[in-house]
């Protein structure tokens, strides 16, 4: 699960409808994304490799499109996790 802080209410640009959450396998270059609605501030990530490390970074999205991305952040997903879903150390707060 990834979990995150929107941005301070300074620095958004327009109601924030949903955010993109963007998340990477090892060193690799090529990226996936998924994105929320709303207010939500959270992803589970579905789909990731026993006992691997990722890469995610997340950013608000407003009508007026996609703010700046938090910088990347590694976690491993646990090699024994029964549902291949990863508990995420919580992000620090978007700019």
């Amino acid at each position: 699960m990834v979990r995150w802080q929107p941005p301070p209410p300074g620095a958004q640009n327009g109601e924030i409808t949903g955010y993109k959450i963007r998340y990477r396998k090892g060193t690799r270059k090529s990226e996936a994304a998924e994105t929320t609605g709303g207010t939500q501030l959270f992803q589970l990530i579905d789909g990731l490799e026993r006992g691997t490390e990722y890469t995610f970074r997340v950013s608000a999205i407003t009508v007026n499109g996609s703010g700046p991305a938090t910088e990347w952040s590694t976690a491993e997903t646990f090699e024994s996790d029964l549902d291949g879903k990863i508990l995420f150390p919580y992000l620090s707060s978007l700019n």
